[in-house]
């Protein structure tokens, strides 16, 4: 599960409130959905949720909290372990299949995987 709380995220440049949510919960092992304007502030709220944009900076206010506990306490590799993400746009020169996107964040939850050299 995961859970929102008092999230407030204002603007950098002029201070204006981009996104205001004071409660939202993402049941675990169900189909959640973001639906929203352009400008809504669902790319946003990704942010958050991937530590792309933390808690901590200005502007910033709330809590999320993933199965109780608070996502700040999570190291990037312990995130990992509970969630993917894949942004919109991506800053890579490849052709990979939106496969094998999918597993370059399973890797570090698979027991089977080793890293092999390949030449």
């Amino acid at each position: 599960m995961i859970l929102v709380k008092n999230l407030k995220i204002h603007s950098e440049d002029d201070l204006s409130l981009r996104l205001d949510i004071p409660s939202l919960e993402f049941e675990k092992n169900k189909v959640n959905i973001l639906l929203g304007p352009n400008g809504g502030g669902k790319s946003t709220l990704l942010d958050c949720l991937s530590l792309n944009l933390p808690l901590d900076g200005p502007g910033r206010e709330g809590q999320i909290f993933i199965e109780d506990r608070e996502l700040s306490k999570y190291s990037y590799h312990d995130l990992s372990l509970k969630m993917s993400y894949i942004p919109q746009q991506l800053d890579w020169n490849h052709s990979f299949k939106v496969e094998d996107i999918l597993n370059f964040s399973v890797f570090p939850r698979s027991q089977k995987n080793e890293l092999t050299n390949i030449d």
